[in-house]
């Protein structure tokens, strides 16, 4: 009987001594002291968003078609600036096909925006650089380094393809990001679309 005992008392206090932390700490109890909640309106949101979507709609239109916005929907600009850069990437049949309907697609995001919410006012399209050299920064940064040769976003497939993927990828995780801060049906309906889409 004293053996018993004995060996329950010492599971009891291994499994004390062992306890994981992850029950006496919340993820909510210590924020990361860089992510916080950026303050503004739901319109407001909705409009940085829009700035993200004239980036990505020049980036992949530019790329598959060497024409931007300008060219392509110019009642969307609202008499803003041309983009720096804007050049025709060297891909192939299918990846131009593909950028080109990305591009169109968000073409067509920007006006459903525009279009849906008589909230959101028309802003004029900001001047968006995308040029090979600001794209190098970019990449240049990621890496912790100058890359030898330098990267070229433009020069091929495989290097544009991280690229595009990491624009969208951050315009997705914007849009659910802000989604608890959205207040109005109106906006609630706008943003639920485009997180889906």
């Amino acid at each position: 009987m004293a053996s018993r005992s004995c060996l329950y008392a010492f599971l009891v206090l291994f499994l004390l001594a062992f306890e994981p932390t992850w029950k006496l700490v919340k993820a909510t109890d210590i924020p990361p002291p860089l992510c916080r909640r950026v303050e503004g309106s739901s319109a407001e949101l909705l409009e940085f968003a829009l700035n993200m979507e004239y980036s990505i709609a020049e980036f992949f239109n530019c790329a598959a078609t060497g024409e931007g916005i300008a060219i392509i929907a110019p009642d969307l600009v609202h008499g803003g600036p041309n983009s720096i850069g804007c050049a025709r990437a060297n891909l192939d049949d299918v990846t131009r096909a593909i950028f080109a309907e990305f591009g169109f697609q968000t073409v067509r995001i920007i006006r459903a925006i525009l279009q849906a919410s008589r909230l959101i006012k028309e802003i004029p399209m900001p001047q968006i650089d995308i040029r090979a050299v600001t794209l190098r920064r970019l990449v240049n940064g990621a890496f912790g380094g100058n890359l030898n040769p330098p990267f070229n976003v433009y020069a091929n497939t495989n290097n544009i393809l991280p690229s595009s993927t990491l624009l969208v990828s951050m315009a997705r995780h914007y849009y659910i990001g802000i989604s608890p801060y959205i207040v109005g049906d109106e906006f609630e309906a706008l943003q639920g679309r485009h997180v889906r889409s």
